[in-house]
C-alpha cells in the first residue's frame, strides 16, 4: 500500500512539470509572420523621395557631408550618393549581412540540454508491479569545446561580408561617377556632331541650288550627300549612346527605366598625384575592403580549421537520472556518454578545413597581386591618355582661330561654303577626339581612385580578426 501511495502522490508532481515544461517551450518558441510576395507591376521610388541618411553612408566625408537635393538636379556627388543608399545590389548585399550576423548570433547560442524519458509496464499485468520509468537530462559537453573557436569563426565571417559589402559599396559609387561622366561626355558629343549635322545640311542645301543654277555638276554633290548622312548616322549613334547610359545609370540607382535625371556640376575627376599612388599601395592590404573581407575569411577558416580539431576529442553527455522500477524503488543517478576516437576522429573534417585554409592564403596573395597589377596597369594608361589629351587640346585653339577666320571670309562671300565645312569638319573631329580622350582620362582616374582608396578612410581588420596570422 506504501508503494501505491508513492506512485499517487509523485503522478500529480509529474504532471505539473510536464506541463511547466511545456509551457516554457512554447512560450519560448518564435512566432511566425507570412510576408507573401508582391506580385504585378515593380514599384520604384523616384529620387526625390530617397531617404538619404549621412550617418549610414560609408564613403569619404566630403560625400557624407555633401546636401542631397534632387530637386535643383543631382551632381556627380549626389549621384554617387544615391547610387550607394538606393542600388538594387546593394539592398541585396546588405541583406547577406543581415544573414551573416544571424548566424554569427546563432554561433554563439549554447546547445539546448537533451532531456530522455521512458517507461516501462509488465505485460501481462503482475500484482504487486507499477509501473517503471527512468528520465534524465544531458548537456553535451563536446559543444563547449569547439564553441569559442566557432563563434569567432562566426564572427569572422561577418566581418568578412561586411567588407566585401563596403567594397561593393565603392565599386557601385566609383561605377555612379563614371556613368555620370560618361552620360554629361555623351551629351556634349551629341552637341558637336548636331552642328555638324546641321552644317552638312546647309552645305547640301547650298549644293542643291548651285545645281539647279547650272552652277554646279550633279556628280559634285555626291560627297556632300555621303558627307551628310555619315554625320546622321553618328547623331544617331550618339543618341543611342546617350539612352543606354541613361538606363544604366537609372539601374544603377535603382530608379525606373524611363528616369531622365537633371544632370548637374562639373563632369571631372582631379589629376592623380603619383607620389599619393605609392603611398596608397603601401597601405593597400588595409584600405582595400576586398582584401581586408579575404583577410577576415582566412581568420574564420583558420577558426574552424581549429575546431576541426578540436572536435577530434571525445564528445562527452553527462547529466542527472532519476529512475523508478516496477517494484516502486526509486533511485537518483548520474549518466555519461562519449565518442571514442578510433575510427573516424574527425580526421576527414580536419584534412578538409587544412585544405580550405591553404586555398584561401592562395586566393589573397593572388587578389593582392592583381590589385598591384591593376593599379600599375591604369596608372600607365592614365599617362598614355594625359599626353594625347593634353596634344590635342594644345592644337585645339590654332584649329579654331582658323574657322574663325574662315567665318569672316564666309560671310564676306569670299570663300565657298563648302570650303567653310571642311575646316569646320577638322575642327569637329579634334573637339570629338578631345571629348574621347577626356572621358577616357576621367574615367581611368575614377576606376583608379576606387582601387586605392583615394580619400576613403582606412578599413584594417580589427583586433578580433587574426589577418597578421596570414603567412
Amino acid at each position: 500500500m506504501h508503494r501505491f501511495q508513492r506512485l499517487s502522490s509523485f503522478s500529480p508532481s509529474w504532471r505539473a512539470a510536464t506541463l511547466a515544461a511545456a509551457t516554457l517551450l512554447l512560450g519560448a518558441c518564435q512566432g511566425y509572420t507570412p510576408q507573401p510576395l508582391k506580385l504585378g507591376p515593380p514599384q520604384w521610388t523616384p529620387a526625390d523621395r530617397v531617404v538619404v541618411d549621412p550617418a549610414s553612408i560609408r564613403l569619404p566625408a566630403t560625400v557624407k557631408s555633401h546636401r542631397f537635393d534632387p530637386s535643383d538636379g543631382l551632381d556627380m556627388t549626389e549621384v554617387e550618393t544615391l547610387a550607394v543608399v538606393n542600388n538594387p545590389d546593394l539592398r541585396l548585399a546588405r541583406a547577406d549581412l543581415r544573414i551573416s550576423r544571424a548566424q554569427a548570433f546563432a554561433a554563439g547560442l549554447l546547445p539546448d540540454p537533451q532531456v530522455t524519458l521512458s517507461a516501462e509496464h509488465a505485460a501481462p499485468p503482475v500484482p504487486g508491479l507499477v509501473n517503471a520509468f527512468n528520465t534524465g537530462i544531458g548537456f553535451d559537453l563536446g559543444a563547449l569545446v569547439t564553441r569559442t573557436a566557432r563563434r569567432q569563426a562566426a564572427d569572422a565571417d561577418t566581418r568578412k561580408t561586411d567588407m566585401a559589402l563596403l567594397w561593393q559599396e565603392w565599386q557601385v559609387a566609383s561605377q555612379a561617377r563614371q556613368l555620370f561622366i560618361k552620360q554629361r561626355s555623351l551629351m556634349r558629343l551629341r552637341a558637336v556632331i548636331a552642328d555638324m549635322e546641321a552644317l552638312q545640311v546647309r552645305r547640301v542645301d547650298a549644293a542643291q541650288r548651285a545645281l539647279d543654277q547650272g552652277n554646279l555638276s550633279a556628280d559634285a554633290i555626291g560627297p556632300y550627300l555621303v558627307a551628310r548622312e555619315d554625320w546622321r548616322r553618328q547623331l544617331a549613334d550618339a543618341d543611342r549612346q546617350l539612352n543606354q547610359a541613361r538606363h544604366d545609370l537609372a539601374a544603377l540607382l535603382g530608379l525606373a527605366p524611363d528616369t531622365v535625371l537633371d544632370l548637374t556640376g562639373p563632369a571631372e575627376a582631379p589629376a592623380i598625384d603619383e607620389a599619393a599612388v605609392s603611398a596608397r599601395l603601401a597601405q593597400l592590404s588595409s584600405r582595400r575592403p576586398d582584401l581586408v573581407a579575404l583577410q577576415a575569411g582566412y581568420a574564420g577558416q583558420d577558426e574552424r580549421f581549429r575546431a576541426a580539431i578540436l572536435a577530434q576529442f571525445p564528445a562527452i553527455t553527462i547529466g542527472p537520472t532519476r529512475l523508478r522500477d516496477n517494484t516502486g524503488v526509486y533511485s537518483t543517478g548520474f549518466a555519461a556518454s562519449l565518442n571514442l576516437p578510433i575510427l573516424s576522429a574527425n580526421r576527414g573534417n580536419i584534412a578538409v578545413e587544412s585544405a580550405t585554409r591553404d586555398k584561401l592564403r592562395l586566393e589573397y596573395d593572388n587578389r593582392l597581386r592583381a590589385a598591384h597589377a591593376d593599379v600599375d596597369r591604369l596608372l600607365s594608361d592614365e599617362r598614355l591618355l594625359e599626353a594625347q589629351w593634353q596634344d590635342a587640346v594644345a592644337s585645339l585653339p590654332a584649329l579654331e582661330r582658323t574657322v574663325a577666320q574662315a567665318q569672316v571670309a564666309l560671310d564676306s562671300h569670299q570663300i565657298s561654303i563648302a570650303s567653310f565645312v571642311d575646316l569646320q569638319t577638322s575642327v569637329a573631329a579634334r573637339r570629338i577626339e578631345i571629348l574621347g580622350l577626356e572621358q577616357g582620362a576621367w574615367t581611368q582616374r575614377v576606376a583608379l581612385e576606387a582601387l586605392l582608396g583615394e580619400d576613403m578612410p582606412l578599413v584594417a581588420s580589427s583586433s578580433s580578426d587574426t589577418a597578421s596570422t596570414l603567412p
